[in-house]
């Protein structure tokens, strides 16, 4: 869906184009005469059949080969041979059709118990819905913490800090607006008045209305983007190699047969060849080969599902098995974007520590900021003057009961800090790469006595005293 043109649109005029009022909100009928013309509030998701997942268990070039044997053996006599290969792919089929099947309902069954809800405003009344049942013009009521369940343009906010780190991968809270934006614009991270599904609500409140749900949203693009993908494991590639090998042995030794039969008898048994051939699939063929792999697969299925892990195909245990290197979202996927303080240098640690969190942000939003307060127990101090952190200054400030106290990286701060020694610094440097060695982020802290109650960013710069640093 294109958001551009919320965007710049006011409020009113989204709400007068959805044909809603923030007061009133959607009627009963008209919600449901909404939800037919749209659709419920669900990303489109492939439904899989236990008949599907059966047939999936036959697609595979080796299984074709192996049927072809096993029609090729009975048709010429040869029942034993025949029905054994067709009982060694039954087998594996029955095997992998149980692992896969039982998957498949432990997935649906864990998606009952995860329904999530949204407050709304329907009939002029607040309710408390599924999450599902939301459609287009749908006035929305958000609270810190809330899960977005669709995309929407924000009518009034307080405070509002909304997490997209699932669709931007950045994981400081962005500030959220209900004043329509100067240029249009369709990058998610631009578009301060718009609120997108599956982000959540950090801080503050919100009341805005639905303009996409479902598959529209930029969250169902995403979902679609992988859905669409069809991917072949490299085991199922592997096999099909193995297969057309096998395909290509026996021609090749058919056709060498058939020449040497035609040099030296100067004719040909087409009966005895057609046999000599069965004979030579069967015997070249490893029947047994697919119950022994989807047997082990089925061992590492269970063995994964006692680590609470889900295995939906067979297949991609080999895929995960021969992984090397592992490259994957971090943010809210192996971590979940909050810091802790780990380690301080300095000569107080404590102290290090609460000065940093008296120069935090006053709204705490930031994830740095939040550790520091909940590492010293205090709130950011009552600032008389305050220069916020500039990338190109690389330090933020603040003024706290008459003292100045600088934040920012190690290097800045320590140029600043008379009573540092180049030895000092040089240790503090070797600390913080070490630090970062580790994945952590550092802030470096000073600190002096300031008697005004203004400041410059020149005043920053020169006799502080250094206290410490946080990682």
């Amino acid at each position: 869906m294109q958001i551009s043109k919320y965007t710049t649109q006011s409020s009113a005029a989204t709400l007068a184009e959805l044909h809603v009022t923030a007061t009133t909100g959607l009627t009963a009928s008209q919600a449901t005469q909404l939800r037919q013309e749209h659709g419920r509030n669900a990303m489109t998701e492939h439904h899989v059949t236990g008949w599907s997942i059966l047939l999936r268990q036959f697609k595979s070039s080796f299984v074709y080969l192996l049927i072809g044997a096993a029609i090729l053996a009975i048709v010429l006599g040869e029942m034993i041979d025949g029905i054994m290969i067709i009982i060694f792919v039954g087998v594996n089929a029955l095997l992998g059709f149980f692992q896969e099947y039982r998957s498949e309902k432990t997935s649906q069954l864990l998606k009952q118990y995860t329904v999530p809800h949204t407050k709304v405003r329907r009939d002029s009344t607040e309710q408390d819905i599924p999450s599902i049942d939301i459609v287009p013009g749908d006035i929305i009521l958000l609270e810190a913490g809330d899960i977005i369940p669709a995309d929407c343009r924000i009518i009034s906010e307080t405070d509002c800090m909304v997490n997209e780190t699932v669709l931007t991968g950045e994981s400081i809270p962005i500030k959220k607006i209900a004043e329509p934006l100067t240029e249009a614009t369709d990058e998610i991270y631009e578009a301060t008045n718009i609120l997108f599904a599956g982000t959540s609500l950090v801080s503050g409140e919100a009341t805005s209305v639905v303009i996409a749900t479902g598959s529209t949203t930029a969250m169902g693009e995403v979902a679609k983007l992988t859905t669409e993908t069809k991917r072949v494991s490299s085991f199922e590639v592997e096999i099909n190699h193995f297969s057309r090998f096998i395909l290509r042995l026996v021609v090749i030794t058919l056709i060498c047969v058939f020449i040497v039969n035609l040099l030296l008898k100067g004719t040909t048994d087409w009966v005895d060849l057609v046999i000599f051939a069965i004979a030579l699939a069967v015997g070249v063929i490893p029947e047994g080969l697919p119950v022994v792999t989807t047997f082990s697969l089925s061992r590492g299925a269970r063995r994964l599902a006692k680590q609470q892990v889900v295995v939906k195909r067979l297949t991609a245990i080999e895929d995960l098995g021969g992984i090397e290197v592992l490259c994957t979202d971090k943010t809210g996927t192996i971590t979940e974007n909050k810091l802790t303080v780990a380690e301080v240098t300095g000569a107080a640690p404590d102290t290090t520590v609460r000065y940093a969190a008296l120069a935090a942000d006053e709204d705490v939003h930031d994830p740095f900021d939040i550790a520091l307060c909940q590492a010293a127990n205090i709130k950011p101090g009552a600032r008389t003057e305050e220069i916020p952190f500039d990338p190109d200054r690389r330090r933020n400030s603040v003024l706290v009961n008459h003292e100045l106290i600088v934040r920012g990286a190690s290097e800045v701060i320590c140029g600043f800090c008379p009573d540092m020694t180049k030895a000092q610094c040089q240790q503090l440097a070797d600390w913080v790469a070490e630090q970062g060695q580790r994945g952590r982020r550092v802030i470096a802290v000073a600190k002096k006595a300031w008697r005004k109650d203004t400041y410059e960013v020149s005043d920053e710069q020169t006799k502080l005293t250094y206290i410490g640093a946080v990682s």
